[in-house]
């Protein structure tokens, strides 16, 4: 799965492109922009990803893979600027190992089967 999303930072202030402002602050009007940059995904999954997204008005994340099993984790960038300090973790499938800091979410699914990760903000 791929996705893109385009942006330049320019210090001048006429360019609409940039998501900040030349001294660095965040440029929002109708929404902000770095809040579209800075959304959760899987920086890396141990097995197949079936699919992800992120609802940013709901500040909810989903995730559905087929773990290969083993030791090594999935690891999901959850930002705390959707999501603060506490987000609310909903698993189903079964998992014998989790942890969260760091704005990171590991998750260790030892069996070979599918597994369904919620994100959400409290």
């Amino acid at each position: 799965m791929i996705g893109s999303y385009y942006w330049n930072y320019n210090r001048e202030e006429w360019d609409d492109m940039s998501p900040v402002h030349p001294d660095g602050s965040e440029k929002c009007l109708s929404y902000c922009p770095m809040d579209v940059i800075s959304r959760p995904y899987p920086l890396w999954t141990n097995g197949e990803l079936i699919e992800f997204g992120f609802k940013r008005k709901e500040k909810e994340f989903y995730m559905r893979f087929k773990s290969s099993g083993g030791n090594l984790p999935t690891v999901i960038y959850v930002p705390s600027r959707h999501f603060g300090e506490n987000p609310i973790f909903s698993i189903e499938g079964g998992i014998n190992e989790y942890e969260f800091s760091s704005q990171l979410f590991y998750l260790k699914a030892y069996e070979k089967k599918e597994y369904s990760i919620r994100i959400k903000s409290q």
